[in-house]
């Protein structure tokens, strides 16, 4: 495994040189009262990580030291005992006196290197029944209690829980605080681009793909088989289905309506949704309807309250139920005259084998 710089702090493979640092801390007596015993001889030490060398070189186990950007040592954390779905984490251990949020941070690069590099579903761990510190940290997590003894307490987290727990805190997200998550909604996907606003109460599941600078208002709906572009707006009550896909700088107005399914009976699924297309800089009207499986073209503009049943091709205006052509219309938004030139902003298009075209 890599050396890992994220977040501000750098995470880089135990090593034999490590074993006096790593022993300071599991004999630390402020540290050590909710782990394991740790035999104080160095010798043992240093054994113990030439053994864990080889497992690393296995890959069964990775155990790092979290460093500051001047090679400062402040902390440990562990993945260990993977199989195909899951991984354990522990050995998360730091000094009294790390930078601020350096063992937040650093537990939380644990979980997404177990989640997203060891492909897994979950993650186990066990947090020691006196240790109300950890518990209560972990409380935000919403992790399952799958057992206990004497001892300790033992959880699974599923990454599902980890990502929306992550995605609610901005120091986690890319860009470094450049996506806006309201604390109400639940984000599940990592696919999520900078600049990126997501407001109160939207549900986007884990598989969905959305580009930088998009504004999702209010109650927005999105399931796992949708890819949203750069620059988009959605706005109240809209839900995107499986199969839709999304251009850059596309307007879908409020309580848009989208179908994937020409045959729907309920708890009888299609063996393939439907595939819509909404392409670049398209704008669909509030409370309109459309028909899976179509393609709505480039800069065409669908009035409100419109039924849209079939393909609309790029640079045209269409309303109505169904809806119908009305026009051709200009990226601006305006109308064009019976040249195909646009009077409101200058530009000018003509048309070739049915298809308009802007002229450079």
């Amino acid at each position: 495994m890599n050396i890992i710089n994220k977040y501000g702090i750098i995470l880089r493979p135990v090593e034999v040189d490590d074993a006096e640092f790593i022993l300071s801390l599991r004999t630390d007596s402020n540290l050590n009262q909710f782990i394991s015993y740790t035999n104080p001889r160095i010798d043992d030490q240093v054994n113990w990580i030439e053994n864990y060398k080889i497992r690393e070189k296995s890959g069964l186990e990775y155990y790092y030291v979290a460093e500051d950007n001047e090679g400062n040592k402040f902390g440990t954390i562990r993945l260990y005992d993977f199989d195909e779905k899951s991984f354990e984490i522990g050995s998360w251990l730091f000094r009294t006196n790390s930078p601020l949020g350096m063992a937040v941070k650093a537990h939380f690069i644990g979980f997404e290197t177990g989640f997203e590099v060891l492909k897994a579903d979950y993650c186990r761990f066990e947090i020691r029944k006196k240790n109300l510190a950890v518990l209560r940290y972990m409380n935000d997590f919403k992790a399952d209690k799958v057992g206990e003894d004497d001892l300790n307490y033992y959880f699974t987290l599923s990454k599902e829980k980890f990502y929306v727990r992550r995605n609610k805190i901005s120091i986690f997200l890319k860009g470094n605080q450049t996506k806006k998550i309201h604390q109400t909604a639940e984000v599940q996907s990592i696919n999520i681009g900078e600049g990126t606003q997501i407001w109160q109460y939207c549900v986007i599941l884990k598989n969905a793909i959305i580009g930088k600078n998009c504004n999702l208002n209010y109650n927005v709906f999105i399931e796992n088989d949708v890819i949203i572009g750069d620059n988009v707006t959605i706005k109240s009550g809209v839900q995107l289905w499986d199969g839709l896909r999304i251009g850059n700088n596309v307007f879908i107005s409020p309580n848009v309506t989208f179908t994937n399914d020409p045959t729907p009976r309920s708890k009888h699924y299609p063996k393939d949704f439907l595939t819509t297309n909404i392409n670049e800089g398209a704008s669909i009207g509030a409370n309109s309807s459309i028909i899976g499986g179509v393609t709505i073209g480039k800069y065409s503009m669908i009035g409100a309250g419109s039924v849209v049943t079939k393909n609309i091709p790029d640079y045209t205006l269409w309303y109505g139920n169904p809806a119908v052509f009305k026009g051709n219309i200009c990226q601006c938004g305006k109308k064009l005259d019976e040249l195909l030139n646009c009077t409101h902003c200058g530009k000018n298009y003509k048309k070739t084998n049915g298809i308009i075209q802007e002229i450079e």
